[in-house]
């Protein structure tokens, strides 16, 4: 079974391909780089940064499994899913697509938790995500290619 990675979301390709274990270092490596990256930032102080940085990752892998559950029960995700691993382009795709799907969520996430200025939470978004996917990105080629 081929899948892309669907939203740190980017996350829930490890679950398919290597089980749990795996996807939960993956989620905990995830949080301290991005929680590292908000506090270097100056979002807020570090404590702070890891419980934001925990409970957003948690709500975008919550939905990335999610959809990886759906995945088994609609046929239009799954051929959605199936399409997005064939060649390296179409998996450096699915991660662009993972990234923006997180950046979205966790910013709408942060948001709602912090209520602070939507271009400052966008913005820590799109930095942080990038970094933690440069991160997955090197994780897949290293464990799954």
């Amino acid at each position: 079974m081929h899948l892309g990675p669907i939203a740190d979301l980017s996350d829930s390709i490890f679950f398919i391909y290597e089980g749990i274990q795996l996807t939960i270092a993956i989620f905990f490596f995830t949080v301290l780089i991005e929680g590292a990256a908000m506090r270097y930032l100056e979002w807020d102080i570090l404590r702070r940064c890891m419980i934001d940085s925990f409970i957003v990752n948690a709500v975008s892998l919550s939905t990335g499994m999610l959809l990886v559950v759906l995945y088994f029960f609609v046929p239009l995700i799954q051929e959605i899913a199936e399409h997005m691993l064939v060649g390296i382009p179409n998996v450096m795709l699915s991660f662009l697509i993972g990234w923006i799907v997180s950046v979205l969520i966790e910013g709408a996430t942060l948001l709602v938790l912090r209520k602070r200025a939507p271009r400052l939470t966008l913005r820590m978004m799109l930095i942080v995500n990038a970094l933690s996917h440069v991160g997955l990105i090197i994780a897949y080629i290293v464990l799954l290619a």
